[in-house]
């Protein structure tokens, strides 16, 4: 038992879904000791988006830029599902360091 929970520890990781503008705008709070990463799919964000267009962040790249400049120094990462093999340069110089893709 104590075997396989040193095997976790050492091999699994941590990653939380943020599907909220209030997630992005407090990314930095949930990037605690032990998350490794913070993703969101972008289609479940825009429902968020789209109910607060008053919100100073209003498109999904937006919200991966400031969560990625929230985070610097950081050792929690970002995830992000863009879809397209062909978005995946487009992400990676923002500094997404998990992609989540179709296969091409």
């Amino acid at each position: 038992r104590t075997e396989y929970g040193s095997w976790w520890n050492q091999t699994g990781f941590l990653s939380i879904q943020m599907e909220s503008l209030r997630a992005v705008t407090t990314v930095s709070q949930l990037a605690i000791d032990g998350v490794d990463c913070l993703t969101w799919g972008p289609n479940d964000l825009l429902y968020d988006i789209e109910a607060h267009p008053k919100h100073p962040i209003q498109t999904v790249d937006d919200c991966v830029k400031h969560a990625l400049d929230q985070l610097r120094g950081s050792q929690t990462r970002i995830s992000f599902r863009s879809y397209d093999h062909k978005l995946r340069n487009k992400y990676i110089d923002m500094g997404v360091t998990v992609l989540m893709e179709h296969p091409k």
